[in-house]
């Protein structure tokens, strides 16, 4: 087992600190402390989809309900997927609306990610008047020379 360290006091740094056995104290379980169930009002129900349909994570949508992320999906199921549902048709139809009017941004969005339209470039290396170009590579081999040696 490792180490556990206890400081003397806040201000103390880790060589005063003094250094206990783990193995010397038992672990002490907290006891599970039962609360009500949550029963979700009209109103939470409300504040969840609006939430989620502004891109809200879980954990932030369940802070302003007052309860844990798990607990925010298991009541909240419908209202998480309807609101993020609602926002997506949303922004869909003003898409739609911009493009059908012309928008050119919104056209070559909507091709892009509706129509799997993308944008390739292809280039092509020629000579002098279109001919093809010819790679070559030229190998020259020489005779090392030894310590001293001149040509």
């Amino acid at each position: 087992m490792g180490r556990l360290y206890w400081k003397e006091s806040i201000i103390d740094d880790r060589s005063n600190a003094k250094c206990l056995n783990i193995n010397e104290f038992p672990l002490i379980k907290m006891p599970v402390i039962p609360q009500e169930p949550h029963v979700p009002t009209d109103e939470n129900r409300k504040l969840v989809e609006s939430t989620s349909g502004l891109g809200l994570p879980h954990e932030q949508i369940a802070i302003l309900v007052g309860i844990d992320d798990k607990t925010l999906r298991k009541y909240y199921r419908a209202e998480l997927d309807l609101g993020k549902a609602k926002a997506n048709g949303q922004i869909a139809k003003t898409l739609f609306s911009k493009a059908i009017s012309g928008d050119t941004t919104s056209l070559i969005w909507w091709t892009k990610a509706q129509m799997r339209w993308s944008e390739t470039v292809k280039q092509e290396l020629t000579g002098e008047d279109g001919v093809a170009l010819i790679p070559s590579i030229q190998v020259s081999f020489v005779k090392p020379q030894s310590v001293g040696e001149t040509d």
